[in-house]
């Protein structure tokens, strides 16, 4: 589902405004510093208590150039236009509620933009370009997801000008096929262009909330700007309370500060060593192999191995400490930022990083499930057995949505009793083959009509002295 709804955002995010342009006064006829884009786009606190259960996607982040062309609906048409209109680098944060998108009903999404062009006249232009393209867009396909049709609409005195459009997109995912209307207002700021798309149900009318968000945005661009903004009010996903239980023998120490305290590892232990294995089987498909260490408060170690119908595909080294990341793909270790694309992507895969656990929301409040007393990898922790709950599943935002019909052979999930921290997770699932190739984005053997995709993960040496990482030799 992110995958695919992701695709529509990033063509609605291009859109922009007509006319406008720099001047002696132009606020932004200066240098402008990626840690200054960075704070640019309004934090959760900003949106409004109609958004208070949104979280902010783990996509939003700093956009190069490369990634604009590839997240672009017609990243061809994207190359062109970066190169034609000067764009020098980007800032996007999307805001998403999983609970609007089960109901059906409200705005599920909230996206902005904060684009830099290198003069004020480029930023115009790209902005012109922007609406142009969304109209030609209408009626082309990408993976599942058509354009049905662009209007605009006046979205009033925003930044030298600015515009409004609503986008109607429809999906289709395995047997389901569902109609997303994205509003967005568009304004120019001297050399940058600001964007807000607000994506809900069709029917949904948007219009006035995407108008004064943009407005606020406008606003906030110009205080970042003139200083007046602290980058401690930059967008960050909202910690949520772990969940309480009885104090035991279990290893414990002072948790480090995380987006995901209280779910991860990595926020309640002084160091451990962890290993995980995938595989998405259709007929012959992805099988993937991690393992590595921990040591707090922010020393990972994470090695990533894979093979694709039984093919040996190699693999990755990672190491972070602290904002510094090393990578070596193959050929030695290169320095990379931890915000770097190929960095989080391997974070993502590596259960001592609490991206992994990010999406367990299910860790943070187990609801009515009962957790059964047991001992695993020498800890005293909780086993919870979701059994054939789907709907739980779903609902934890494991798995994307389209994977309907699941059939679930096995989803265990032990949580120490002592801190709430996942010290073990067993899971297999069945499910309907194509929806499965499309997902995970691997071939389909033909005849194939069932998947099976599984997971172990364990955390271990708890707490033990001798884990140490250390940045490596290059």
């Amino acid at each position: 589902m992110r995958r695919l709804f992701m695709l529509v955002v990033a063509l609605a995010l291009a859109l922009a405004v007509a006319c406008g342009g720099g001047g002696p006064s132009d606020p932004t006829d200066r240098e402008i510093t990626d840690d200054e884009l960075s704070l640019m786009a309004l934090p959760l606190s900003d949106l409004g208590s109609q958004y208070a259960d949104f979280e902010l996607d783990d996509t939003s982040g700093l956009q190069s150039n490369e990634q604009a062309i590839d997240d672009a609906f017609d990243s061809e048409d994207e190359a062109q236009d970066v190169e034609r209109f000067g764009r020098a680098n980007g800032y996007e944060a999307f805001y998403t509620s999983t609970q609007a998108l089960l109901d059906e009903k409200g705005p599920i999404n909230v996206g902005m933009d904060v684009i830099l062009h290198e003069d004020a006249d480029s930023a115009s232009g790209n902005l012109k370009d922007g609406v142009e393209d969304a109209q030609r867009a209408v009626g082309m396909t990408q993976e599942d997801v058509t354009i049905e049709g662009v209007d605009t609409f006046e979205a009033g005195d925003i930044g030298q000008d600015a515009v409004g459009v609503v986008q109607k997109a429809s999906f289709k995912a395995d047997q389901a096929e569902f109609t997303l209307n994205q509003t967005i207002v568009g304004f120019q700021e001297g050399r940058l262009i600001g964007s807000v798309a607000i994506t809900g149900f069709e029917g949904e009318d948007m219009q006035a909330e995407a108008t004064a968000l943009a407005r606020k945005l406008d606003e906030r661009i110009l205080a970042v700007l003139r200083g007046e903004v602290e980058p401690s009010s930059a967008p960050t996903s909202e910690a949520k309370p772990a969940p309480t239980s009885k104090p035991t023998s279990a290893p414990t120490s002072e948790p480090t500060s995380s987006p995901s305290a209280g779910v991860s590892p990595s926020d309640a232990l002084e160091s451990f060593r962890f290993s995980s294995e995938m595989a998405v089987d259709i007929g012959g498909g992805l099988a993937l192999t991690m393992e590595g260490e921990f040591e707090a408060p922010d020393r990972l170690g994470c090695r990533i191995s894979g093979s694709l119908g039984g093919i040996d595909v190699g693999g990755d080294e990672l190491v972070v400490i602290g904002e510094d990341a090393w990578l070596d793909t193959g050929e030695g270790f290169e320095a990379y930022s931890t915000d770097d694309p190929d960095v989080v992507e391997d974070l993502d895969l590596c259960p001592g990083s609490p991206r992994f656990w990010a999406d367990f929301d299910f860790l943070q409040d187990p609801g009515p499930l009962t957790g059964q007393p047991d001992t695993i990898n020498g800890v005293d922790a909780l086993r919870y057995s979701l059994g054939d709950a789907a709907e739980a599943l779903k609902s934890i935002g494991f798995l994307p949505a389209e994977l309907e019909g699941l059939t679930i052979n096995t989803f265990d999930v032990w949580v120490a009793e002592d801190g709430g921290w996942p010290v073990a997770l067993d899971m297999d699932i069945a499910a309907d083959a194509a929806a499965a190739a499309e997902t995970f984005g691997l071939p389909l053997e033909e005849g194939v009509q069932e998947a099976r995709i599984t997971m172990q993960v364990d955390i271990t040496d708890v707490n033990a002295a001798g884990i140490h990482v250390e940045p490596p030799e290059q």
